[in-house]
């Protein structure tokens, strides 16, 4: 019985050990990128240089579910449907950066699916439930059956601890089962003006969005790392060439030090006097 017991424990240890290393051996300290739903040996690295791992051994309660839609990459092709009995499910997010005191962003990023192979509870065809984030109302969800848009929120943080809770709720006890496509951890300075703000109000902030305006009808429908070193989104709003002003020039980012706007950005914008050009 001792040796066995033994070889529990050391296989135990192993486990945690290589957890431990995976998610603190991202491309950048302080990044955690989990793909819920995947299977336990989902450790890889994608397009962005962007590491991720599954959540398999960060999260044992609900069911991960693999959605027949084709062609939307690893990270939307998986998702973790909470379908127990309970009513709230917690995901806690910690790494080497993770202290009490330190600033985060963490993303949600929800998609139902084309075909989901389950149904809304309410006639309307809306799945809806709640993401709290260290005991504090988030955001509620309203995604309706079939879209087939990816949903995500931000929430900018101070952590309290060494680790922050992500949980998803029912909106009442026969609601909606929560399910979450992926969640990401990204470290902030705190020189930010979101930041700056979270120290005097003692509140968390929801970033309703990052935009970039002035983006070619060619360029990108979105930027983030590493072209943005923090992770954030931009959103592109595309315009058409009478109303854009670009440059490949190297910006002056030393105005520009307290937020960290990505120089991606900054080289190009949208000129005009109506909003018509964009999209």
């Amino acid at each position: 019985m001792a040796s066995i017991s033994f070889s529990a424990l050391f296989i135990f240890v192993i486990l945690e050990i290589t957890l431990l290393w995976s998610i603190g051996s991202s491309q950048k300290i302080g990044f955690t990128s989990i793909d819920c739903g995947s299977d336990s040996v989902s450790v890889y690295t994608d397009n962005d240089n962007i590491e991720w791992l599954s959540d398999s051994n960060l999260m044992f309660e609900g069911t991960s579910v693999v959605l027949p839609d084709t062609g939307n990459g690893p990270v939307l092709r998986t998702m973790r449907l909470f379908n127990g009995s309970q009513s709230k499910y917690c995901y806690s997010l910690s790494n080497s950066a993770v202290k009490a005191g330190a600033f985060f962003f963490v993303r949600a990023s929800i998609f139902p699916g084309i075909n989901p192979p389950y149904m809304p509870k309410d006639p309307d065809g809306y799945f809806r439930f709640k993401l709290i984030i260290d005991a504090d109302q988030w955001t509620d969800v309203k995604i309706a059956y079939g879209d087939d848009t990816l949903w995500t929120s931000d929430a900018y943080v101070r952590a309290k601890r060494s680790e922050i809770d992500v949980c998803f709720a029912r909106i009442t006890s026969d609601g909606d089962a929560p399910f979450i496509s992926a969640l990401e951890l990204r470290p902030l300075p705190n020189t930010l003006t979101s930041t700056l703000v979270m120290n005097e109000t003692n509140r968390f902030l929801v970033c309703l969005e990052h935009s970039s305006y002035g983006v070619p009808q060619s360029g990108p429908s979105y930027v983030r790392f590493p072209d943005d070193n923090l992770d954030r989104y931009w959103l592109s709003h595309k315009a058409s060439n009478s109303n854009l002003i670009s440059t490949q020039k190297s910006i002056n980012m030393s105005t520009n030090s307290s937020d960290q706007n990505p120089e991606k950005i900054l080289q190009s914008s949208f000129t005009g006097s109506q909003y018509l050009g964009l999209n």
